[in-house]
């Protein structure tokens, strides 16, 4: 029985990878037979791109479908046959578009429709790699992660890559990473192309286990503590590697939030460059034998994302990191006795319990000579108006908030204080440390 021939869309013409996909919801519907063209990211950061292209009927069954679910998402399912090779699509979650049909001057049409994913899962079989066990994870830039090479052009218009740097770290279950950079070409026009490069982390997996996903928990621990250092977040959006077997796995995450460039100087550091190395051993030991480190991890979050939030909503979130750390470290070391305590008594304790000297900050409870951190708080989230004087007061507190925080969470983690920039050596630079005790008198 011959197969109908189908006439595609420029755009699925275009696509990486064109399948017949399955494509379900939540409560079971399934559609099979979309005509579907799969465009992975060809940098880490770019999105997971579908397009479809649906018959009439299809179109009718994936309404349903999608108005039958919550939200517009539908999981996806293909494979692509060529000889003993199989190309396998699997996604979980694809937002889709909507779909458009009815009549036109009594012609039925059918509109094509898109997709983002939250990921995406190819696995190419029959393909004979060598079973390496090895991978790479593809990561967000970080400039802490010192990947120096040199760039010699040639002669004959050929680019050499010498590396000079390749850091390695061992997570807590034996993997060891390379740190180094991946080059990727894009040609935009008949006779030029465009190079950029990406930060990766070359693995090879030892033993019995291979269980990459189990190990990129890992590495997101690793990424983290490695963000507070940088004070910018850095993520990992996916990776590839060979199995045992030979099949060659790729693997694309996007339902994380993807982190925006911006240039990184070595002043705007937690950490400096040469001391990070220690510090992420020492860190990653420690945070190694916590239990509740997601209580942890949530009182790193607004330190590493507050770029584009309002001064307000920047405080909000750094004083609801500063309880999250001090609950942390209750239910870490048992630092408080049962039963409610102010936020006053909690901080007394904890600061007597790691030594933690904040006094040359502006002051969390005690108000003796001006308003504190806290009733500032109070006071903003009251809707109070701020004149131009108290404005510039409530930006030096936001930096002190932030200064205390990272002060507590370097405590915790074991590395000293006077070993990072919120040491008062290195903050007596700046004017929200200088003259905070001037600004304090605005209200």
């Amino acid at each position: 029985m011959l197969k109908r021939k189908i006439l595609l869309s420029k755009a699925i013409a275009e696509a990486d990878h064109v399948v017949r996909a399955t494509l379900s919801n939540s409560a079971g519907t399934t559609v099979k037979g979309v005509v579907c063209g799969i465009f992975p990211p060809k940098r880490a950061t770019d999105a997971i791109k579908m397009h479809f292209q649906p018959t009439p009927s299809q179109a009718n069954r994936l309404n349903f479908a999608l108005m039958a679910a919550r939200l517009p998402e539908l999981a996806l399912k293909a494979t692509l046959r060529h000889g003993n090779r199989r190309l396998i699509f699997s996604a979980d979650r694809v937002w889709c578009t909507s779909i458009s049909t009815g009549h036109r001057y009594d012609i039925p049409f059918v509109s094509d429709f898109t997709g983002t994913s939250d990921n995406l899962y190819i696995k190419h079989s029959g393909v004979d790699a060598p079973a390496r066990r090895r991978g790479t994870f593809f990561l967000t830039p970080n400039p802490l992660i010192n990947t120096a090479m040199l760039i010699v052009p040639s002669y004959d218009g050929n680019v050499r890559v010498h590396h000079v740097l390749r850091p390695r770290f061992s997570l807590r279950d034996g993997v060891r990473l390379t740190f180094t950079k991946h080059f990727n070409y894009r040609k935009v026009g008949r006779d030029e192309s465009v190079s950029s490069s990406e930060l990766v982390a070359e693995f090879r997996l030892t033993g019995n286990a291979f269980d990459v996903p189990s190990v990129s928990e890992d590495l997101d621990s690793f990424l983290l503590l490695t963000s507070f250092a940088t004070r910018h977040r850095c993520v990992c959006l996916g990776w590839t590697y060979t199995d045992p077997r030979g099949n060659i796995v790729n693997y694309y995450r996007r339902n994380i939030a993807i982190p925006k460039d911006r240039e990184i100087s070595n002043h705007d550091t937690l950490i400096d460059m040469p001391e990070f190395p220690k510090f992420i051993r020492t860190s990653y030991r420690r945070f190694g034998k916590f239990s509740h480190k997601d209580q942890f991890n949530s009182a790193i979050y607004p330190l590493i994302s507050d770029v584009d939030k309002t001064t307000e909503m920047s405080y909000f979130s750094l004083f609801s990191a500063l309880e999250g750390a001090l609950l942390f470290a209750d239910q870490t070391f048992r630092l408080f006795p049962r039963g409610h305590q102010t936020l006053h008594t909690r901080w007394g304790l904890f600061k007597s319990r790691f030594n933690v000297d904040v006094s040359d900050l502006w002051p969390m409870t005690d108000g003796t000579s001006g308003i504190t951190l806290t009733q500032l708080r109070n006071k903003v989230g009251h809707g109070e108006h701020l004149n131009p004087a108290q404005t510039l007061a409530l930006l030096y507190a936001r930096q002190h908030l932030r200064w205390i925080l990272e002060r507590v969470l370097l405590t915790l983690l074991g590395w000293p204080i006077s070993k990072s920039k919120v040491g008062p050596a290195l903050l007596g630079r700046q004017h929200a440390y200088r003259e905070w005790a001037q600004a304090r008198t605005a209200f």
